[in-house]
């Protein structure tokens, strides 16, 4: 006999506690041992006292079969936490058996544990003696009844041993009647059939009797009918359930701790290629499974493998599989385990999306982003490869012939005294628009591309700029530039030009701001521009639109962005009711060279 490894019987056991009468009615010995030794040593461990009655000849039989439950029985003996006792010391102390002297037993019994500081007391008595008689016996049944109401005072739980073989049926029917638990066949069992002892032991036994079992018809029926209405209410819901699995369209599937699957709704079943049959099919039959990095995953690593051995929750894992019909597929992929009353863990729910499509629609709309963004990063180029061409032509023709212009009027004017008054007065002033010509024609092709981004470099062309743009709009601007620093690509000094005079224009056109700030640092891994003004700032909702691509690419705010985000940097932008900051930053990486 050994029954310390998990089982039903030793798990109800466990859940026995003080106060409880129980019987154990048994048809061999060792099924009357493997109760009640694993109902001791469940005592010891608890630290409760524990008493065995045992009959004449049966304590060595009791000593053998607790060392083989691992019960040490000497020194349990020793410590006073378990008394083995015989018959004529408790309930034949006297010569005869005394339903009085055995409540006062153990209630005494009761008292003196707790005074040892043990949790409760627990007895299990043999009663085999019984069948052999002894006087006072007529009074067994009235004490087994009594007992039952004692036990509800005391801090004590108590299991009497019946022999089915040995004792005749009308003997084990009252022992069923007196004992509101019953052990037999390995079960404990709540007994429906147990008397209350105020109607055993009364003059009208009978007529009470007849009274409880006619109310226990009622009561059953009303059971039975609760019962069918429950049985009603899940195959309502089971119905239900089968419904909302059949229209989702996403694949819903259940396994068992062995990778089964037990349920699968048609989704799953078109995502996994066929015919899944509950019981008979497993994820683990399916060609293979891979992330979405191209790496190949080992079945261990599988979300539902994850969830049934280690209880893991995944979420929306993006996988590429080969389903059991030997299709390629793009997966999304969920498992949750599931877990009984005893958090021990019993099945998965998978649920699995067919994306396949939707992850070829990205691609292909992240191709054509990336096309469109090479589009624009040429167009940007090409812009300002126009604007240089155009400022060069502005400045070395358009400009030069202004200058021959002003020089020939001005050797006509060398010769006014042959003129009269008017066409002086004409001379004069076309002298002078030829050179306000001329201020204006420099100014314009420097405004379209200075010269001095290719010629000295973004620092001189910014304090070029901004001085020109304070003598113009009438703000003025705190320029925070290094003294110097090595030159950047030309693409990336444009961008930032760009980003300055963009900004300043918006300034200039919607912040009424008097002031304006610009700030550029480096270092050897980024560089930062920020350019801020103190006026009324962008609406939130208005920047929030314009930073999510509301705008036109490549006017205003979203072309500043997708200048810096063409070299490698990044836009943000702060605006409040005390002005607005536009804050570029770009990652500079050196070669490794």
């Amino acid at each position: 006999m050994n029954t310390t490894h998990a089982t039903p019987l030793l798990t109800a056991l466990e859940q026995l506690a003080p106060h409880d009468h129980l019987c154990s009615i048994y048809e061999s010995s060792e099924e009357r041992l493997a109760v009640a030794i694993p109902f001791i040593r469940i005592g010891l461990n608890r630290g409760e006292k524990c008493i065995y009655i045992a009959d004449n000849g049966a304590e060595a039989v009791v000593r053998d079969a607790m060392y083989a439950e691992g019960i040490d029985v000497e020194r349990a003996i020793a410590t006073d936490s378990l008394a083995l006792k015989k018959k004529e010391t408790t309930y034949l102390k006297h010569g005869s058996f005394d339903p009085e002297w055995m409540f006062t037993f153990w209630a005494d019994a009761t008292a003196e544990a707790m005074s040892q500081g043990f949790s409760a007391l627990r007895a299990t008595g043999e009663t085999e003696w019984v069948f052999r008689g002894a006087q006072g016996l007529e009074r067994w049944m009235e004490y087994e009844s009594r007992l039952t109401h004692m036990l509800a005072r005391l801090n004590c739980v108590a299991l009497c041993q019946y022999n089915r073989q040995l004792f005749p049926p009308e003997l084990i029917l009252d022992v069923i009647r007196t004992h509101p638990t019953v052990i037999y066949r390995g079960g404990v069992c709540r007994n429906m059939y147990h008397v209350p002892p105020d109607e055993l032991l009364a003059t009208n036994q009978v007529s009470r009797e007849v009274e409880r079992l006619l109310m226990n018809i009622c009561e059953r029926e009303k059971v039975e009918h609760t019962l069918l209405q429950q049985r009603d209410e899940v195959r309502r819901s089971e119905r239900l359930l089968r419904l909302v699995l059949d229209t989702l369209p996403v694949g819903v599937a259940v396994v068992d701790p062995s990778g089964d699957i037990i349920l699968s709704n048609p989704a799953s079943q078109r995502i996994w290629g066929g015919s899944i049959r509950p019981g008979r099919q497993r994820y683990a039959e399916s060609r293979g499974w891979w992330h979405a990095t191209g790496k190949r995953l080992a079945p261990e690593e599988w979300a539902s493998a994850r969830a049934l051995a280690n209880g893991e929750t995944s979420v929306n894992e993006i996988l590429d599989i080969e389903a059991f019909d030997g299709v390629r597929k793009i997966i999304q992929n969920s498992a949750v385990p599931i877990r009984d009353t005893d958090e021990r863990i019993t099945g998965a729910v998978v649920v699995n999306q067919d994306i396949s499509a939707r992850m070829t629609a990205e691609r292909e709309l992240n191709d054509s982003y990336n096309q469109m963004r090479t589009l624009t990063g040429r167009l940007m180029r090409a812009q300002d490869d126009e604007r240089r061409r155009i400022a060069q032509m502005l400045h070395e023709t358009t400009a030069q012939d202004l200058a021959a212009l002003k020089m020939l009027l001005a050797r006509l004017n060398r010769t006014a005294d042959r003129l009269s008054d008017g066409e002086r007065s004409a001379l004069t002033e076309s002298i002078s628009l030829a050179e306000q010509s001329m201020a204006d024609i420099r100014t314009l092709s420097y405004l379209l591309y200075p010269p001095f981004l290719d010629e000295t470099g973004l620092l001189s062309a910014l304090r070029w700029y901004v001085a020109g743009f304070a003598d113009r709009s009438g703000i003025k601007v705190d320029l925070d530039l290094p003294e110097s620093f090595e030159r950047l690509p030309l693409d990336t000094e444009t961008a930032l030009f760009r980003i300055v005079q963009e900004s300043l224009i918006n300034i200039h056109r919607h912040a009424g701001s008097e002031t304006a700030r610009i700030r550029l640092r480096r270092n050897a891994e980024t560089l930062v521009l920020e350019i801020e003004d103190r006026g009324h700032g962008i609406p939130q909702a208005s920047l929030e639109h314009i930073m999510s691509g509301g705008g036109v690419v490549g006017v205003g705010i979203p072309g500043m962005g997708e200048r810096i985000k063409q070299v490698g940097g990044r836009l943000e932008i702060t605006s409040g009711e005390h002005g607005t900051t536009v804050h570029a930053r770009l990652p500079l990486v050196k070669d490794a060279g």
